[in-house]
């Protein structure tokens, strides 16, 4: 094989994503505590599809990964930014937990 491990890869993806085969490849995802947002959100999520073989980094990464939908206008030229997005995965939060890596 191409050095997979020995994780098993998840069974309870949703339809029509698959989890790739340990011989495509070994991928590793760095982080440290500044990663934040989006880049948050690519480390649990590779983790959590099988994606990723690692996360290794510092403990824990930022925790930031609050989104806004709208800015509604208040008035003379001003806005307002109201979160509203929040990340859930494998059943946590990532919003002031961050992720955690495998390997640190």
């Amino acid at each position: 094989g191409g050095g997979g491990g020995d994780k098993a890869p998840p069974t309870d993806l949703p339809p029509g994503v698959d989890a790739p085969s340990p011989d495509e490849g070994v991928i590793v995802l760095l982080m440290d505590a500044n990663t934040g947002s989006d880049a948050e959100v690519l480390c649990a999520s590779a983790r959590r599809c099988g994606a990723a073989n690692a996360v290794i980094g510092e403990t824990p990464s930022y925790g930031g990964v609050l989104g806004y939908d709208a800015e509604p206008e208040v008035g003379v030229g001003l806005s307002l930014m109201v979160a509203s997005v929040g990340c859930r995965l494998i059943g946590k939060d990532v919003e002031n937990r961050g992720v955690q890596p495998d390997v640190l």
